[in-house]
């Protein structure tokens, strides 16, 4: 989405990838977790449901990361099956997204 969007991203500068490679930061095809809800904000404009794929997203990204948590202190999914259902739901959605001729 972001890349289908980058007139709607200000990200000035450039990136130096190795030995005076660089890519302009806006066209960056990667950015750390802590920059995707402000990124998802900005194409929410374009993109209506990017805010909340981004927060799903980023809930199961915090489990793979740090694993099931009842009592909710590092993660926000308890369990390995909330994990599971959110993880399907994740994939529905964004299938819904993909043009025809990207579906599986």
């Amino acid at each position: 989405m972001a890349i289908k969007n980058l007139d709607l991203l200000q990200f000035s500068g450039c990136k130096v990838l190795r030995r005076g490679l660089g890519v302009l930061k806006k066209e960056r095809a990667a950015a750390p977790t802590s920059m995707l809800m402000k990124i998802a904000y900005v194409l929410s404009v374009g993109e209506p449901d990017v805010v909340e794929l981004t927060a799903l997203a980023l809930a199961v990204h915090e489990y793979q990361h740090n694993g099931p948590d009842p009592s909710g202190a590092v993660s926000r999914v308890p369990d390995d099956e909330t994990a599971r259902g959110l993880s399907e739901l994740l994939l529905r959605r964004v299938e819904e997204r993909l043009p025809p001729e990207d579906k599986a």
